[in-house]
């Protein structure tokens, strides 16, 4: 919980100073409540290799300051130009730790950009835009989601993803 407290403050800190990952300055785009960041996505990014087991060791969204989740994990699937997501957690505070579940499905827009994939259907009208910040493919990996929601803030999320149960301080670090 320590370090889900320590992500969250800190990604706060990031969008509120404008700065870290951010290819430009959001004092570029008309209201910066209601765009998404320009964010500069992985170079020389292997689609297929995020594929399999992830344990979402840190987690942080926007519009949400509780429930806290616990036991998040993900199951990313790579299928040419559309990449699937299954996850499952519980809520911190659940005393019976029901597992919910869930799926998230993607398109990668231009195959040059491999890192970079939306989501639009036609129940969820807005842009969803995720992008894979960096990862090693076997042990970690960042990444990052952007929903423009027409006249409201924009949804921000991010992910900080571990082959294994653990990750170590200092590849966190690197990370944040």
């Amino acid at each position: 919980m320590k370090f889900i407290f320590s992500f969250i403050f800190i990604l706060w800190h990031v969008v509120a100073t404008k700065s870290w990952f951010w290819e430009d300055s959001l004092n570029n785009q008309v209201d910066n409540n209601l765009k998404c960041p320009k964010v500069t996505p992985m170079k020389n990014y292997d689609l297929g290799g995020i594929g399999g087991d992830w344990f979402v060791i840190q987690y942080y969204a926007s519009s949400l300051e509780l429930p806290e989740y616990s036991c998040m994990r993900s199951n990313f699937k790579i299928n040419f130009e559309h990449v699937s997501m299954n996850f499952n957690f519980t809520y911190a505070d659940d005393p019976y730790h029901e597992k919910i579940s869930g799926n998230l499905s993607w398109f990668v827009p231009n195959l040059d950009i491999p890192s970079h994939w939306t989501h639009m259907e036609e129940n969820y009208r807005e842009i969803y835009n995720t992008y894979v910040i960096d990862t090693d493919y076997t042990s970690w990996a960042m990444v990052l989601h952007c929903a423009e929601k027409g006249k409201s803030p924009v949804y921000l999320s991010a992910l900080l993803l571990s082959r294994s149960q653990e990750l170590a301080g200092n590849i966190v670090s690197y990370l944040r």
